[in-house]
């Protein structure tokens, strides 16, 4: 999606806003959505690819879906828009989530007809392989009724998502895994030349150590990335995933992220203007 008012030779930044896996967001109510047009509303081109989702494909699917979105993203989305923009000042944003990944393995990664996530929940977690059957036993869907979260936590997808997250859950959409060699670690894909990057540390967060957050900060700035940190306060894990009328009351977590944004947005778009 382009800005209104974008006009030939422009210097727009770009935000990549990949979107699938556990849950699907996107409806006017969910701040997924918000997030899109406040990023469009402030002159980012938003490319918003959504992946096969699982339990239903298998996980290499998945990975393959955000890793064509990704070359074509690097490769050829100037050609397409070269008529309408020129997209030179780049903002990516890397989110790897999805879930229950067949990290594991005694074996690795197997490429075939069983699902990985069979392979993975039969062996070593019957209650989410039991959470997944149930799943499969009717429709399979992947997203709400309502607009209403989180779900009660014996909803089978939350117990598929919880224990997937939990114990298996590895980021490696675009490296680590077969066919992508170990020695591709994500930190070697930055330098001095990456746009500046804004991550936001979840105060509250119950799943992923803040501390983590920390860590990344300081390993992009030892690869030469110009990186800031913002704090959530008492924000929990997903929140951005959540319809926004169930933050508790006074939540303020959207306004670090939008200094940040604004922030990034002076260190590229207006610095080449």
């Amino acid at each position: 999606m382009l800005p209104e008012g974008a006009i030939s030779s422009q210097i727009l930044p770009v935000a990549f806003y990949a979107h699938g896996g556990a849950f699907s967001v996107g409806a006017s109510s969910d701040l997924a959505h918000h997030q899109v047009r406040y990023l469009l509303s402030k002159g980012f081109a938003v490319l918003s690819p959504e992946y096969r989702l699982a339990p239903h494909v298998k996980q290499s699917a998945c990975r393959e879906d955000v890793l064509d979105a990704f070359i074509f993203y690097q490769t050829k989305l100037n050609d397409v828009l070269a008529k309408k923009v020129h997209l030179e000042a780049e903002i990516f944003q890397p989110r790897a989530a999805v879930p229950a990944y067949p990290a594991c393995l005694k074996d690795g990664y197997q490429d075939n007809p069983t699902s990985a996530l069979e392979e993975k929940l039969v062996k070593n977690n019957s209650e989410g392989w039991k959470a997944v059957q149930k799943l499969f036993a009717g429709r399979v869907w992947c997203s709400f009724k309502t607009n209403s979260m989180p779900l009660p936590d014996d909803h089978p997808r939350c117990i598929w998502v919880n224990s997937g997250v939990k114990y298996n859950c590895h980021d490696s959409l675009l490296w680590g895994n077969p066919p992508y060699p170990a020695a591709a670690n994500f930190l070697d894909f930055f330098g001095p030349w990456f746009p500046p990057t804004f991550m936001l540390a979840a105060e509250g967060d119950s799943l992923i150590p803040m501390q983590h957050s920390y860590d990344v900060v300081e390993a992009l700035k030892k690869h030469g990335v110009e990186t800031r940190v913002g704090i959530g306060k008492n924000a929990e894990h997903g929140f951005t995933e959540w319809n926004p009328k169930l933050w508790p009351e006074g939540a303020d977590w959207w306004t670090p992220i939008e200094e940040g944004l604004n922030w990034a947005i002076a260190k590229t778009v207006d610095a080449k203007e």
